[in-house]
């Protein structure tokens, strides 16, 4: 049976498209394909918006179905859901979401909210040595997986016997975990999920396939849809008020593996934290221990998250902060602590400062020593920024304080001061701020370093005083020594000739653009101003 959706697009409220829950249901038809279950959202124009969930049929009479899917329907109208999807194209808008593909769907990494994932990812990268034990599961098993299995319950059961029944006495501890089969209300349910023994936080769960193809639904997105269903589902908030609830998912399909971590902010995130990987027993040694990596790295990963609810269990729930300017729980938000100096500071989210495709990689924040004293900082996150160039800037008055840098994985978080005013592609040049923008360029040029993206959103324009300044350092390096990122913006950006994907950055690109700027401010129409980013 498959369901087609049709939605109506609230056309005063443009701004708060792709969101559900201000999309109204206007007809649902019904289409019956063997026992397979295929939904599709669709706006009113026959334009698809995003495919919603396709799966197995439950062996259910047509009261059940109804009751099911009218949950699904409420579902959708309460709950926005943001997943990525791998193989095929999936369920509820929401499922698609964040998966950086396409580029407006860009999530958050779940890094940035829980250490777990960060030492996970830590722990693949890690060379030293790890226990026989691991070793042991990899070979066995690859073995295993790589047979053929006549149903997914006989796949099943081969994985909990080499993983989770693996007999591992002679190592001297015990795998403390097992996954447990749950029905949830709405009558769905998982291949199964590990449970913290306080309220039963979600630790862990999986989907399984017997083989790719099996199903309409491809394990990652299933097992995100699962996690989805669980806190759903959950009538206790208690960890909902205190945390972003991060969990694991093992997605299995085959003999193919992959990872994921989940986190439930404002809309729930899932982001692989692998790519699927091959269990086959291959004479390639460096698979093999990748995969016996990966086993001790999930069961650290488990345990850790214990350890992580186990903290989180003993927070005493305190008042919101009352503010106007802060209305959102600050577990929604990125790492809340920086060290600088031996002393710890909290930093108090404001609010997200998202670019034009709606990524919010920039926060208005506080940063706070204690009750009385606070001030209010940009931070941001990215991998790649040119800290030499933003302190040569910031040590003339041409560009913001940066006050603190901290790893995050493979993310770096930069704190800097806030300047109150506006960006130049909102404002009239005038001279003073052009000699600036002038200067500074100088400066960098001066120590061989290009900026690389002068567009006139990169430019700051201080209220108090009429200043101008450099604001964004992630593209600046050595002339004809660093490069051009990849997946620059060709559609919409007209950038310098010479300026492409991974090629060498030159002075004279600075300069073409600061002739832009200059003429582009005076009357003349260009293309290359736009400040949308990929």
């Amino acid at each position: 049976m498959s369901h087609k959706i049709w939605v109506k697009y609230d056309e005063t409220k443009p701004e708060l498209l792709p969101r559900l829950d201000y999309v109204d249901i206007e007809d649902i038809t019904l289409r019956r394909h063997g026992e397979e279950v295929d939904l599709e959202l669709n706006m009113n124009n026959n334009k698809p918006l995003q495919v919603i969930t396709k799966g197995k049929k439950r062996k259910k009479d047509e009261e059940e179905q109804d009751k099911n899917q009218n949950w699904i329907l409420k579902s959708m109208k309460n709950d926005l859901v943001n997943l990525p999807s791998s193989t095929i194209t999936t369920n509820f808008e929401r499922l698609e979401k964040n998966q950086d593909h396409p580029p407006e769907y860009a999530g958050r990494p779940v890094s940035w909210f829980c250490d777990a994932f960060v030492q996970f990812h830590q722990d693949l990268k890690d060379t030293g040595p790890i226990s026989k034990k691991y070793y042991d599961i990899a070979l066995k098993l690859c073995m295993e997986m790589s047979k053929i299995y006549p149903n997914k319950k006989a796949r099943t059961k081969a994985f909990d016997d080499c993983f989770l029944n693996f007999d591992d006495s002679s190592y001297g501890f015990q795998t403390n975990f097992n996954f447990q089969e749950i029905i949830l209300e709405n009558n769905q349910k998982s291949d199964g999920f590990i449970l913290h023994h306080v309220k039963e936080a979600l630790i862990g769960n999986r989907e399984i396939k017997n083989e790719i193809g099996t199903s309409w639904l491809d394990p990652y997105s299933q097992g995100a849809y699962s996690w989805i269903n669980y806190w759903t589902n959950k009538s206790d908030d208690f960890w909902k008020k205190r945390c972003c609830c991060p969990s694991f998912i093992i997605s299995l399909a085959g003999p193919w593996m992959m990872i994921s971590g989940a986190i439930l902010l404002e809309t729930p995130v899932v982001h692989p934290l692998t790519s699927y990987i091959p269990l086959l027993a291959t004479i390639d040694t460096n698979n093999m221990k990748l995969i016996a990596r990966i086993f001790w790295a999930i069961e650290r990963g488990f345990n850790n998250l214990r350890i992580y609810y186990d903290k989180v269990a003993l927070i005493k729930m305190k008042p919101s902060p009352q503010s106007d300017e802060i209305n959102t729980p600050q577990h929604y938000f990125p790492k809340n602590t920086i060290t600088i100096n031996d002393h710890l500071y909290n930093i108090v989210y404001i609010k997200p400062l998202k670019d034009k495709l709606q990524r919010a990689k920039i926060y208005l924040a506080k940063m706070k020593y204690d009750e009385r004293s606070s001030w209010p900082i940009i931070v941001k996150f990215t991998q790649q920024y040119n800290f030499e160039a933003h302190q040569i800037c910031a040590d003339k008055g041409y560009a913001p304080e940066l006050i603190a840098i901290s790893d995050i994985g493979d993310w770096k978080m930069i704190i800097m001061e806030y300047i109150d005013g506006d960006t130049l592609d909102t404002l009239q040049l005038e001279d003073n701020v052009f000699h600036d923008i002038q200067t500074a360029i100088q400066f960098l040029h001066d120590k061989d370093i290009v900026f690389g993206d002068l567009r006139m959103c990169n430019v700051m324009v201080r209220e108090s005083d009429k200043r101008g300044m450099l604001i964004d350092f992630e593209w600046a390096g050595k002339e004809n020594v660093d490069h051009y990122p990849p997946f620059m913006n060709h559609t919409q950006v007209a950038w310098p000739e010479g300026a492409v994907d991974d090629q060498p950055l030159k002075k004279e690109h600075d300069l073409i653009w600061l002739d832009r700027i200059k003429i582009g401010n005076t009357g003349t129409i260009f293309s290359g101003f736009n400040c949308i980013e990929w």
